[in-house]
This record gives structure tokens, C-alpha cells and sequence, in this order.
């Protein structure tokens, strides 16, 4: 048996409880995941509210996407034999991922990218194969154009703007608040504040009047209009989410004038061999890049993942609700780790409350914080305080905790800086470089080569005092040669 979460009916956070079903049993093709972490994307709750109901065949099992450890394997096809127990990866799933164990086809399973861990690489499937298929499977973006991407903040946003830059374009994305648009700039987009600036004037007057090549819409309804208004000659607009509605009043003879092209998908309910299909080209073209880890001064390619953990016996009393709080105000999107602590099974942790959320956060936090200040004490046998004190403004600027901007994160680390160069200068100044513009813990072995180089660096470049002569004392006085310190004065 195992625990999963399921709906009981349509409804609100309530709804969704811990309850025990059978392991499922791999087929031909497939391979049985044991999940570390799931993602939380819009689906979710869609589904919970019993307005997006699973395709037939697929578990009623809410989750789109895991990543975990092969547990069994299911037949002896191609994509099957690829993988061997104990081989860790992420997957698409149609559904199941909320749960200890889940069931997926082989192809549509990629390896966890190097540098990643199980909680990022889970946020990765559902918004990589969705953007990567539509973006430029369907919508042709090719290097040296522009796209408008709305929701820029969002999963598929944060993603697309990403994947975007990455492959050569120039990137407008549209977010309801200015820190939003922020952290669309820091992503390498324009960030532009909708509810301040009309965005079809801001593309129209920084494309010198020529428009986009390219508009990835989540909204609909009369954003329809104005992203026929956005469009360049030959321009696609490529429809993901009605937000705003499925109905909408378009200019025809726009379309007709422009050449252009509306299309749009939906992801979930297709065929398993139009998903491996994805697969393989995200392997191919997206795959490396995501390997490639840290960039100095520059931007990696990584899924921006707001983390939920909570323990299975809070989540039955406040339901499981990643998407149901805040999920406006993050940025990127959610993912939730399946715990295990000896006998004692915490299950899948998918959210809870918004306190408990922001306590789950600090928690992480302080704990980042601990780690990378224990690291430091132990290398370079500093003192504890600002050793500590690096630590955990490395690792808060390295959360990127919600509602910290990022104007805040690095003057703590800087701060940090500041302050540990005044004990430990070469190995602190390497440090907390490293955590200034790194983006998870999966950086710790880099970090700990840098300690220990610094480290080395630093002894044969200081040089070495002798120790000053002990104070003369009269034979016979204090306590005899060779004893050891004792008492309060000597503590």
C-alpha cells in the first residue's frame, strides 16, 4: 500500500485528503517511480474544483509531473530497457503524481539534469514540455526574433522566457506588479507592469512600430485583440490558458493583412508517443543547457520552483493547497517533496496554510543558512558568529524567498561579505560570491573545492608568525611545566 492524495469531490482545499490505494503495477512500456517530488501546477486545482476532469485512462490521482528514483520496470520495450533500477529521473505524467509511487511511460521519462535536485527537476516536465511543443514546435520562434510572453511569473512564463533567451530571442513578458516585472527582467526579459502600461503600446514603441513574432497567451478572451495588435508580419499567436474567458472578438482582416497564424494546444490528453516525441527533442536541444549549471555574471537556464514542505499530519487537518493560497503572488511555480523519517511516513507534502507555508520556507532557509556556515567554520576553523552569519545570508539570497527582493538578498550578502572578511577574507569573499550568483544547494560541492582551494591559497600566501615567547615566571611558580590549563581563568 502506499499514500497518496486524492479528491473526494469537487470543492476547495478541503477536498483533497491523504488516503492509502494499492502500488500500482508497471505495464509494457512503463517504469514504477518512487516519488521523492511532485509539481503543483494550475491543473491541480482546476481539477480539484471538477472543471478539468482526468483524460480516460489516466489516474484520478491528481500530480503532472514527478521525479523519484526507478523502482521496477514494466515490459522490455526500447524506452523501458533504458532504464535500470535505481536510476533517478523526472517524468510527465497524466496524472498519479501526488502520491508515494507512481506508474509512467518509459519515453516520457528524461534524466535529472546534472546539478539538479529531485524537488527542481520535478518542477521541470509539466512547463518544459508545454512551452518547448508550443513555443517552438508550433509557434516556429527562431533565434534573433521577439516574443510576448504573458503571465511572466508564472511556471510556463518563468519557462518560456527562459527557453526564449536561451535559443536567441528578444523577450517582452507582461506581470500584474512592478516586483513581478522585476523578476521578469532578472529572467532577461522586458518585464512590463499590465495593470500600469499598455503592453501593446510598449512592444509597438520598442520594436519601432513592427510588433512581435511571436505572443504565448494564458489569458484570452479580449487579450485576444490586443495580441492580434502586438503581432509583426507573419506573426504567430499561440494560445495556452483562457484566464479570461473562451469567447473573444477578433479584427479578421487583421489576421488576413498580417499573415498570421492563431493556434493552440493542450498538453495532458495527448497521445504517449506525442509526448515521448517532446521528450526526445527536450533531451536533444533543452537538456544541455540545464546541465551546464553555473554561469558566472550570467544567467542559467533553471525551473524557478516556490517549495512547499509539510508534514502529512498537518496537511490532513489543513488540506493540501499549494495552488489555492498565494499562488498569484509566487513566482515561478510550485513543487512538494515526498518525506520519509524511519517508520514514521510523512507522505507527499503539497502545501498547507500560508503560515505554515512561510514557516516551511524559513525552515529552509535557516537550514541552507546552517549548512553553508558549518561548511565555512569547518574548512577554514573561523568563529562561529560570522561564519553563521554568511551562511544564512548566503543561503536566504539564495532562496529567494517570496517577498524578499532581490535588491535585498544580495546587500545581505554583501553584508555577509563585509562582515566575514574581517576574520576570514580569501575563503569568505570566494564563498560568498559563489552564493550570490549561484541558484540551489546543489552548488555545495563547488563550494566546499572553493573552500578547500581558498583555503590553501590563503596558508601559503599568509605568512606564518611565530608564536610569541610564553611570559618568564620564577622557578617553582604557577603550576608545573607540561600541565594542562585548568579552571574558570583558563576557559
Amino acid at each position: 500500500m502506499m499514500i497518496a492524495i486524492e479528491i473526494v469531490k469537487p470543492g476547495g482545499p478541503e477536498v483533497l485528503v491523504a488516503t492509502e490505494r494499492e502500488v500500482p503495477k508497471p505495464g509494457p512500456g512503463e517504469v514504477l517511480v518512487k516519488v521523492e517530488a511532485a509539481g503543483v501546477n494550475r491543473p491541480d486545482i482546476l481539477q480539484r474544483l471538477g472543471n478539468y476532469p482526468p483524460p480516460p485512462g489516466a489516474s484520478d490521482i491528481p500530480g503532472l509531473e514527478i521525479a523519484g528514483t526507478v523502482v521496477a520496470i514494466g515490459g522490455s520495450t526500447h524506452e523501458a530497457v533504458r532504464w535500470r533500477e535505481g536510476d533517478r529521473l523526472c517524468a510527465l505524467v497524466a496524472g498519479g503524481g501526488y502520491a508515494e509511487y507512481c506508474a509512467v511511460p518509459a519515453v516520457q521519462c528524461l534524466p535529472i539534469p546534472k546539478g539538479l535536485d529531485a524537488t527542481s527537476a520535478a518542477a521541470i516536465p509539466e512547463t518544459f514540455f508545454t512551452v518547448w511543443t508550443n513555443v517552438f514546435q508550433r509557434g516556429g520562434l527562431k533565434q534573433g526574433e521577439t516574443i510576448l510572453v504573458h503571465g511572466g511569473t508564472s511556471g510556463i512564463g518563468t519557462t518560456a522566457i527562459q527557453l526564449a533567451r536561451e535559443h536567441g530571442a528578444k523577450v517582452f513578458a507582461t506581470a500584474g506588479a512592478d516586483a513581478k516585472a522585476a523578476a521578469c527582467d532578472r529572467l532577461g526579459a522586458r518585464g512590463i507592469n499590465y495593470r500600469t502600461s499598455d503592453f501593446v503600446q510598449v512592444v509597438r514603441d520598442e520594436t519601432s512600430g513592427r510588433g512581435v513574432d511571436v505572443v504565448l497567451d494564458i489569458v484570452g478572451g479580449d487579450y485576444a485583440r490586443r495580441n492580434v495588435d502586438c503581432l509583426a508580419a507573419f506573426g504567430r499567436l499561440v494560445q495556452l490558458g483562457l484566464l479570461g474567458g473562451a469567447n473573444a472578438t477578433i479584427n479578421l482582416g487583421a489576421v488576413m493583412k498580417k499573415r498570421l497564424t492563431i493556434t493552440g494546444s493542450t498538453l495532458r490528453p495527448r497521445s504517449v508517443e506525442e509526448k515521448g516525441a517532446i521528450a526526445r527533442d527536450l533531451e536533444a536541444r533543452v537538456w544541455p543547457l540545464l546541465a551546464a549549471g553555473i554561469r558566472w555574471l550570467g544567467l542559467a537556464l533553471r525551473p524557478h520552483v516556490e517549495r512547499w514542505l509539510v508534514p502529512l499530519t498537518a496537511l490532513v487537518g489543513l488540506g493540501v493547497a499549494a495552488l489555492a493560497i498565494g499562488y498569484s503572488e509566487a513566482t515561478g511555480k510550485g513543487t512538494s517533496d515526498v518525506l520519509f523519517s524511519g517508520q514514521d511516513q510523512i507522505g507527499p507534502v503539497l502545501a498547507g496554510s500560508a503560515d505554515y507555508t512561510v514557516a516551511a520556507l524559513v525552515l529552509l532557509i535557516a537550514c541552507k543558512g546552517l549548512a553553508y556556515g558549518m561548511s565555512l567554520s569547518a574548512f577554514r576553523g573561523g568563529p562561529v558568529f560570522p561564519s553563521m552569519f554568511l551562511g544564512a545570508a548566503g543561503g536566504m539570497a539564495l532562496s529567494h524567498a517570496p517577498g524578499l527582493p532581490l535588491v535585498a538578498a544580495v546587500a545581505m550578502g554583501i553584508g555577509a561579505m563585509c562582515v566575514a572578511m574581517l576574520r576570514l577574507p580569501l575563503t569568505s569573499v570566494m564563498l560568498a560570491t559563489l552564493l550570490l550568483f549561484s541558484d540551489g544547494l546543489e552548488v555545495m560541492p563547488l563550494v566546499i573545492v572553493a573552500v578547500v582551494i581558498s583555503h590553501v591559497v590563503a596558508a601559503r600566501l599568509t605568512p606564518v608568525s611565530a608564536p610569541a615567547p610564553a611570559p618568564w615566571r620564577p622557578a617553582g611558580a604557577g603550576r608545573p611545566t607540561g600541565w594542562p590549563a585548568c579552571g574558570p581563568a583558563a576557559r
